[in-house]
């Protein structure tokens, strides 16, 4: 599982991330709609990075159709092929719990990898 953002001074997850759409929509490396959609993304995540609501536990993550919902799609269908395409473009990562429960989901503030 990739390592996530430490919280609080240590760094803020979310505000790195935005910056990072920032900069490869000003290099013209990223398309206007789809900077649009990470943006609103980020909206509902957290300082560290992870896509969840203010409670804490298990049922805390942001569930597909509430994500889709805040995007502006009456599709959850629409959101997964998003998803899966900013995952590969390592936007964002996921992980299920090996209780099978909500899919765990957060933003990735630093690309690493391959390009």
């Amino acid at each position: 599982m990739p390592q996530r953002e430490p919280a609080g001074d240590q760094g803020n997850a979310r505000k790195r991330f935005r910056e990072r759409v920032v900069a490869e929509r000003r290099a013209k490396t990223l398309a206007a709609d789809i900077a649009f959609d990470l943006f609103v993304l980020s909206q509902y995540a957290r300082d560290d990075g992870t896509l969840r609501g203010t409670r804490d536990g298990p049922r805390s993550w942001w569930d597909e159709k509430q994500l889709a919902a805040f995007l502006g799609w009456s599709s959850v269908k629409s959101f997964y092929t998003h998803w899966q395409r900013w995952k590969k473009d390592r936007w964002v990562e996921d992980s299920r719990p090996k209780n099978r429960g909500r899919m765990e989901r957060w933003l990735v503030a630093e690309r690493t990898g391959k390009p």
